[in-house]
């Protein structure tokens, strides 16, 4: 099974189960553990709670068979504050990347909390002020 974790569901992808981010809360109780072979979330992360985010992760983990794909991402906050603060983008900018998310996270921090959830980083880079990180569930 393959999903799509998003809060902008119009950009869908065919052939995954959607599971919507609707005002910074997620269900994936009908979601058996261990079935998912891959998953794309690659702008979930802003649209999580701050109080919400360690759960999340955790959950997503336990919907990952041994060898699932997990693709997210997300906007850098650090990067953000860094363009605040050095004036290369404008405060019209700024306030629309950041008046549009939920929860404002670094790649940093998230990628601590996948690697204590026991997922193996394959790569993550930066486009801009924003993420993505690939891994994948290793056997052991």
């Amino acid at each position: 099974m393959k999903l799509f974790i998003s809060e902008n569901i119009d950009k869908s992808i065919q052939g995954y189960v959607i599971i919507p981010i609707v005002y910074g809360e997620f269900d994936l109780t009908k979601i058996p553990d261990n079935s998912a072979t891959e998953i794309v979330a690659i702008d979930a992360i802003d649209s999580i709670k701050y109080d919400k985010i360690k759960t999340f992760i955790s959950t997503i983990i336990t919907k990952m068979r041994i060898g699932c794909n997990l693709y997210l991402g997300g906007t850098d906050i650090y990067a953000v504050s860094r363009h605040i603060i050095d004036g290369t983008n404008s405060l019209e900018a700024i306030n629309t990347e950041l008046l549009n998310k939920t929860g404002a996270y670094s790649l940093k921090f998230i990628l601590e909390l996948l690697k204590d959830s026991g997922v193996r980083i394959n790569s993550a880079t930066f486009k801009g002020d924003n993420y993505e990180i690939s891994a994948i569930r290793p056997k052991n």
